[in-house]
């Protein structure tokens, strides 16, 4: 499609430009149904990862649950119980309007690349119908692992996604690189809770997501959001050695499969193990001796 010219001369001009493209809370569940099936073309057509063989599915919140998670998310419940399904949660603000800050069209791309394919909900999925045990897919469960691949997933689409959906998808990168910064620094004292508002909302955040984010890093889970930065880095890492490894037989859907097929692992356990399989997988088979 040709190139837009947005009004203003500042990226941030851009964003607010890209954020009156809203989608109207009735289309929601329409919408993003039509963007996981998107995304799904997409994954086919280049062969990156193996598809599950069961379908995603989506649903809207409650008041009460948009109040306590305002974020697209996935619910993991079916992760444990073993017939139980994993859903994609839009959320609705009270009053039946979308969050401001994910209610837009470009958003919807980094969205569910990263909650529902090829993100969390494909690996959540994918861990299930292989079978894993518990162990690798409940108890080894890691932020640097799951969120490292969800961010990881919006990296591998973003070259097939309009370029609107592009701009927004490296926004929400350097959110993530933020809160590798803020987490550990507003825990620390090195940085006080005010600065850390004043640069999150002087990015394109909404007052409100950035309080929300605030309290992500300090009440309810300090240390954890520099993790998402830190598995994209890991990804990206596990992903050169193998190419360096493998050299010409290197193929990228074998290797996102060979991530999947170890589970929720941390990246000390998971590297050498995917290495170790890919380099397995590609040795010449030898026939029976004389």
């Amino acid at each position: 499609p040709p190139r837009r010219n947005f009004p203003g001369s500042r990226w941030q001009d851009v964003l607010r430009e890209i954020k009156r493209e809203t989608i109207e809370p009735a289309q929601m569940t329409d919408h993003y149904t039509s963007r996981i099936a998107q995304l799904e073309e997409i994954v086919r057509k280049h062969d990156l990862v193996t598809m599950p063989s069961r379908g995603v599915r989506i649903r809207t919140t409650s008041d009460a649950e948009s109040v306590a998670d305002p974020v697209p998310h996935v619910d993991p419940a079916g992760l444990i119980a073993g017939g139980g399904e994993l859903s994609f949660v839009i959320p609705l603000v009270a009053d039946g309007r979308a969050d401001e800050d994910f209610s837009f069209e470009a958003i919807s791309w980094t969205v569910t690349a990263h909650e529902g394919r090829p993100g969390h909900e494909l690996q959540m999925t994918a861990m299930k119908e292989r079978g894993l045990s518990l162990a690798r897919r409940l108890f080894a469960l890691n932020a640097a692992n799951v969120e490292g691949w969800a961010v990881y997933s919006e990296m591998l689409v973003a070259p097939f996604i309009p370029e609107e959906a592009r701009f927004v998808g490296l926004h929400n990168l350097a959110l993530r690189q933020a809160r590798a910064y803020l987490d550990p620094a507003l825990n620390l004292g090195q940085i006080q809770p005010d600065e850390a508002l004043a640069l999150l909302t002087s990015f394109g955040f909404s007052r409100s997501f950035a309080e929300k984010e605030l309290d992500r890093y300090l009440f309810d889970t300090p240390g954890r959001d520099g993790a998402y930065y830190y598995g994209l880095l890991r990804m990206k890492e596990l992903r050169a050695a193998a190419e360096k490894q493998l050299g010409p037989r290197f193929n990228l859907r074998r290797f996102h499969d060979a991530v999947l097929a170890q589970g929720a692992l941390p990246f000390s356990l998971l590297t050498p193990a995917v290495l170790e399989d890919l380099s397995a997988e590609a040795s010449p088979k030898r026939g029976p001796g004389l």
